[in-house]
């Protein structure tokens, strides 16, 4: 579990403008229970497992990983919010690349 606390901390701690731009239009509810920030870890640790789709990604997090995500939304609604998150996940990848060059 160490390398998902440590996904979630870098994804945290990225404070590029061009990633934080995107958190802050992405969401309408700037005080919702389950962050973008959690919502781009899950998604992103359900890839690291080698989930391919988004149903299966988030039936593992909800029923593997429900302590550690337990204000996980509807399937619905997390693929609202991913859709809504596509060009911070480009930013972050954008950002990521940049570093590790």
């Amino acid at each position: 579990m160490t390398k998902l606390i440590n996904l979630y901390c870098t994804i945290c701690q990225c404070n590029d403008i061009r990633f934080v731009e995107q958190l802050q239009h992405s969401s309408n509810n700037k005080s919702a229970q389950f962050t973008d920030q959690e919502l781009i870890t899950a998604y992103l640790w359900g890839k690291h497992v080698g989930l391919l789709m988004r149903k299966s990604i988030h039936a593992f997090i909800k029923d593997y990983l429900h302590d550690w995500f337990p204000k996980l939304p509807s399937y619905q609604a997390f693929c609202r919010r991913l859709n809504r998150l596509a060009n911070a996940f480009a930013a972050l990848a954008e950002i990521w690349t940049e570093e590790n060059l």
